[in-house]
């Protein structure tokens, strides 16, 4: 069995996946595997994926169904004790993989919360920290999703991911769980690209929206909340500021500019 399991969806990745592959290559642990699932990718993703073997990979095919459906099923195929989800567009820092083993061991929390490196046209533009502290329902992700590392148990437990959301199922994770569950953590294990985020989707943030309200918020009040969301992005791309606003919306929280 290993320790961690890193879940990456792809679709059409292959742009991103060989520095993905390799940043989980050059981790200075080998008590991982990587599972991918692939919705049939058509641009030579797939190819790629399977002729590399610098680490160990698990295969698997998606028909297309949903993101949180290729995670879900990367999860029951997992054989690690915690899961992390590894965006095709995202990659690990040096040493990130050991770096979370030596802190899991130690803690024996469901969840372990680390912080995420921010980055646009290769360069590092900003540090997301979590909220540390946050009462459910809540309508906003506290954390980088990308920074969090699950015991699987726990995740089979809770059902794992709902496929009823496309976009913001993680948010609805979060709503399951409570702060008993977490343990936080000040190492930088996860970095990700501005230009891949889809936090300007309206979509995402309307599910966010109904989330809220399924969880027990005042429905006028998340609404409320929805509407300045959407006003923001629309006067934002009005004005030209989308990648201001993009920006705010990720880190729409604590953050440590750098």
């Amino acid at each position: 069995m290993k320790t961690i399991s890193l879940i990456t969806p792809t679709l059409n990745s292959i742009k991103t996946i060989e520095r993905n592959l390799r940043s989980v290559s050059n981790q200075n642990t080998k008590d991982l595997e990587q599972i991918i699932i692939d919705g049939y990718s058509d641009d030579g993703t797939r190819n790629l994926i399977k002729s590399y073997d610098g680490h160990d990979i698990i295969f698997l095919d998606e028909n297309e169904r949903g993101i949180y459906q290729a995670i879900n099923q990367g999860i029951k195929k997992a054989r690690g004790k915690f899961i992390m989800l590894l965006n095709s567009d995202d990659w690990l820092p040096d040493d990130a993989i050991s770096t979370v083993i030596k802190k899991v061991e130690l803690n024996q929390k469901n969840i372990h919360i680390f912080i995420s490196d921010v980055y646009e046209d290769s360069k590092k533009i900003a540090c997301l920290e979590p909220i540390k502290e946050f009462n459910t329902p809540i309508q906003k992700m506290p954390f980088s999703h990308g920074a969090m590392i699950a015991k699987r148990e726990y995740l089979l437990q809770k059902g794992l991911y709902s496929t009823r959301y496309s976009l913001s199922s993680d948010l609805d994770f979060v709503n399951k769980t409570n702060q008993d569950d977490y343990a936080y953590h000040d190492d930088i294990i996860h970095c990700f690209s501005l230009e891949g985020s889809s936090s300007q989707n309206y979509q995402g943030s309307k599910e966010s929206m109904n989330i809220a309200i399924h969880y027990g918020k005042n429905p006028f009040r998340a609404k409320l909340d929805y509407i300045k969301v959407v006003i923001n992005k629309f006067f934002g791309r009005l004005l030209g500021f989308s990648r201001i606003i993009k920006l705010k919306k990720i880190l729409n929280y604590s953050t440590n500019w750098k």
